[in-house]
């Protein structure tokens, strides 16, 4: 049974965009993700029922983050003025990612599957994701309107920024794949390098390659640039490529500002003075209004576009379903509680990343948390289960690496 569970794990990380096929099920709204991860889960359980006090005995700290987001998540539900609409996201969004890290934090440590497994499933999920948007820029068909009209192309996806929310983390994660595991002093110097690991590494930088293109394509900016960032940071936090690292990147900015039509474009970018810019500083402007009114509750889980209305003063521009700040999509979908929350799991890793040699399971992290101050890099179904992923990760090597020190 466990490796049925383990392959089903693989297939269904690799299907994560899978959540855009929707049905019906006795009245209640799901997607084909959710039946697959629900189907996992309930095997799962089935199969360890004499063992559950086991199956959810992890660290403390974390059982308290997990509590707290539970908890959070649940009173946003049961206060939204819409409550059936808030408890299908309080199920897609928390619970069933949730359980599904139990889940693979099981498997991980009994062993029954690898980091390396995880990560690869979700490279070729993104793998998906990024064809199918190079084929839709190439043939320029496919590309959902008005998205048509820019040739921003959308892949799988309704939109563009959904594409560079998707494979942004997914570059990174490819990028440490890369780093962690094959860049050995051995392979460095070309000794005893074996063709399996020759042609993992081909594979990587394949992925990497193509999730640049479908994210450029997409003219996803925001994605673009947290990569960037977060591959600057991982060169000069890793002792080999320290100076490579600032060296390239201080050339590539210097030759940038010192052409007048990349600096006007970069300087407009960082301080949000082109069009989308304005649409952002306009929503978290209206959105801390609302919040000054909610500092508690906030909007309730699925509540915010209609919470907006009485602050939304900028016609011009419409209401999304999210503010597009990590910060404030927290605070307005789970309250203050829901924020405080989001805090604690970033002392929670910095301090795992501090203790144990997590490296390299740290920045697709650091990636999310850039790109989010500008979108949304949590809620939405793949997203959810992507990130809740990530974090069984990281937590699992933090023991491995605590035992073996």
């Amino acid at each position: 049974m466990d490796k049925f569970i383990s392959t089903g794990i693989l297939v269904t990380l690799a299907l994560l965009p899978a959540y855009l096929l929707r049905a019906n099920i006795f009245g209640i709204p799901t997607t084909f993700l959710e039946i697959m991860l629900l189907i996992l889960i309930i095997l799962w359980l089935i199969q360890n029922r004499k063992r559950l006090k086991e199956l959810f005995a992890i660290k403390q700290s974390w059982t308290v983050f997990i509590a707290l987001v539970i908890v959070a998540a649940t009173v946003s539900a049961i206060i939204a003025p819409d409550i059936f609409s808030a408890l299908g996201i309080w199920k897609a969004y928390i619970i069933e990612p949730i359980l599904f890290f139990y889940l693979l934090v099981d498997l991980l440590k009994r062993k029954q599957i690898t980091n390396e497994r995880v990560l690869i499933a979700l490279c070729v999920g993104g793998l998906l994701a990024a064809v199918t948007a190079i084929l839709q820029w190439i043939l320029w068909a496919g590309i959902p309107i008005p998205w048509d009209i820019e040739r921003r192309v959308t892949g799988l996806f309704d939109y563009p920024n959904a594409l560079g929310l998707f494979l942004g983390p997914l570059t990174i994660v490819s990028l440490t794949l890369i780093m962690k595991k094959h860049l050995s002093p051995e392979l460095v110097e070309g000794i005893n390098v074996d063709k399996k690991s020759r042609k993992k590494i081909l594979l990587y930088f394949i992925f990497i390659i193509l999730f640049l293109l479908a994210i450029i394509f997409a003219q996803s900016e925001a994605a673009l640039a947290s990569i960037i960032v977060t591959g600057i940071m991982m060169g000069i936090m890793h002792h080999k490529f320290r100076k490579p690292t600032i060296v390239i990147s201080c050339l590539a900015l210097l030759i940038i500002f010192s052409i007048p039509t990349t600096r006007v474009f970069l300087i407009n970018k960082i301080l949000l003075q082109d069009y989308s810019g304005q649409v952002r500083l306009s929503q978290w402007k209206e959105t801390v209004e609302l919040l000054k009114d909610h500092p508690i509750a906030g909007a309730g889980l699925s509540q915010y576009p209609n919470a907006l209305k009485p602050y939304h003063k900028d016609t011009q521009y419409e209401i999304f379903q999210y503010p597009h700040n990590i910060f404030l999509n927290i605070w307005v979908e789970l309250g203050l509680l829901g924020l405080l929350t989001f805090f604690y799991f970033i002392y929670l890793t910095f301090q795992t990343f501090r203790s144990f040699p997590t490296f390299f399971l740290f920045f697709p992290f650091l990636q999310i948390f850039l790109h989010g101050l500008v979108d949304v890099p949590y809620f939405k179904n793949d997203l959810a289960v992507l990130i809740w992923t990530l974090i069984a990760l990281f937590y699992v090597e933090s023991l491995t690496a605590k035992s073996k020190s």
